[in-house]
């Protein structure tokens, strides 16, 4: 308790190549566990590094139209700044989307 456990957290590496001890760990919640994958794509843009996952809701666009427009190679400023007709927000861990 006195380390910063409650119920709505589980331990997790903060180098996913290291070992479970003390300096490598954290109470960590279930977004963070999966933003800190070791299989993670991580996309430098503006001068900031984030997840595929961290983009969409930073940008507000479904992590699949950003991950089509990556594959597909579009040039970074068109992924993330290009219009779309789907947007979506976070509202109590829940994802909801809409067309616009």
């Amino acid at each position: 308790m006195e380390n910063g456990y409650s119920k709505d957290l589980t331990i997790d590496r903060i180098n996913v190549d290291g070992n479970y001890e003390p300096d490598n760990c954290r109470w960590a919640t279930d977004k963070q566990q999966s933003n800190n994958k070791g299989n993670n794509r991580y996309i430098k843009f503006e001068n900031q590094v984030h997840t595929l996952a961290e983009w969409s809701e930073i940008k507000g666009i479904i992590p699949k139209t950003l991950k089509f427009r990556l594959d597909a190679n579009w040039n970074l400023e068109d992924v993330f700044n290009k219009p779309t007709n789907k947007k979506f927000w976070h509202d109590d861990k829940k994802l909801k989307m809409e067309v616009v």
